[in-house]
């Protein structure tokens, strides 16, 4: 593979993930709610999830998985309803953000619940793109402009590419997830505003789902 490919490769992979999209919006809602950690570890899911991805494509399975209704339809609700049952989670959580913060002052608790807050986030990261049918779309028509499927290493191009993707998404995610949190932080301190941050949350979690099932 060349080096200008691989270059344009990375220019096109850095704008579409700067792009407006539900990824980079969760991103940003997660670290305005919870913190750029939370926002980092749902970068580190989401880049897992291109992962996945990038190992279906370069074994066939995802063009296999594309071209089958039952199993494109079963991807798609899975993951439209994993986040709607997100959605209503965090919904519910703005009852309970005073409570929240009482707890966060004792620090054995509060680390507790930061570790526990960090694996969901990752878990629901992995979800949101593993199960997301317009990535596996985007997989069809965005990587065959720059691998030659006639080249006999045709597999190894794909995860080279899949792996470079992976790893700029989580550079500027978790530049994003930094940023988002540093201009809110003061907000996240007051039970009203996390009370709305979280309904925020719900919202942005809904609507991607919503997207999802309308695709």
């Amino acid at each position: 593979m060349e080096i200008s490919t691989i270059i344009s490769f990375l220019l096109a992979a850095m704008l579409l993930t700067l792009s407006p999209g539900p990824d980079i919006l969760f991103v940003i809602s997660t670290s305005i709610s919870k913190g750029h950690w939370n926002g980092i570890f749902v970068t580190l899911g989401l880049s897992t999830g291109v992962l996945i991805h990038t190992m279906l494509a370069a074994g066939g399975l995802l063009l296999l998985l594309a071209n089958s209704e039952m199993l494109f339809s079963l991807v798609q609700y899975f993951g439209a309803i994993y986040l709607l049952i997100l959605a209503y989670k965090a919904w519910k959580e703005r009852e309970n953000t005073n409570l929240q913060i009482q707890l966060n002052n004792n620090q054995l608790t509060q680390k507790i619940t930061e570790v526990k807050q960090f694996w969901k986030h990752y878990r629901t990261g992995i979800v949101m793109s593993s199960c997301n049918p317009k990535l596996i779309i985007f997989f069809l028509a965005f990587f065959p402009q720059f691998v030659n499927f006639k080249d006999e290493n045709v597999a190894l191009h794909i995860i080279i590419l899949g792996t470079l993707f992976a790893f700029q998404a989580v550079i500027i995610y978790s530049i994003v997830a930094v940023i988002s949190a540093r201009l809110t932080n003061k907000l996240r301190q007051n039970s009203k505003i996390v009370k709305y941050l979280n309904i925020c949350t719900a919202i942005v979690l809904a609507a991607i789902a919503i997207s999802i099932l309308l695709l």
